[in-house]
């Protein structure tokens, strides 16, 4: 006996494999797609997939837009506040520099941007509204972002 056999394996087999069958004409075509059965299968998926992997990627752009344009936007609105909430300033002081913060930080990834400043009383607003770059077709997302805090005010 030998060691192979005695460790359980497999005894080999002299198996030779001979030329491969040609089959001709409509039957042969036939048998062949029948044993040929995954061919052809690499290029479908890859037909597949590609289109999809490249939505994916441009939506994890698309959303990286997004958040980027609400950020501008944000501090567009926050700074509008800050700049019309001090002491002897009006809201068009808040609204001028809304404005410069859009045209220094928007550029270029929110489109028909608009910000409102208003200033009462007591308290100061500033909303902002723009619609963001869009590199998916069809899909045009927009922001929105509202900031509020109260006057300064003297008090001796």
């Amino acid at each position: 006996m030998s060691v192979r056999e005695e460790c359980g394996a497999m005894p080999e087999q002299n198996v030779e494999a001979g030329p491969p069958v040609r089959h001709r004409g409509l039957a042969g075509r036939v048998r062949r797609l029948r044993e040929d059965g995954e061919r052809g299968s690499v290029t479908t998926e890859l037909v597949i997939a590609t289109p999809l992997l490249l939505l994916l990627v441009l939506l994890v752009i698309q959303f990286g837009l997004v958040w980027h344009a609400e950020q501008v936007a944000q501090t567009a609105a926050s700074q509008a506040v800050n700049a019309a909430r001090a002491q002897n300033t009006s809201g068009a002081v808040g609204q001028g520099r809304g404005e410069q913060i859009l045209s220094q930080l928007g550029q270029g990834v929110l489109t028909n941007d608009s910000i409102s400043v208003a200033r009462g009383a007591g308290q100061v607003t500033a909303d902002v509204q723009g619609q963001v770059e869009s590199i998916i077709p069809g899909w045009h997302p927009s922001v929105h972002a509202h900031a509020a805090a109260p006057v300064e005010v003297y008090v001796p």
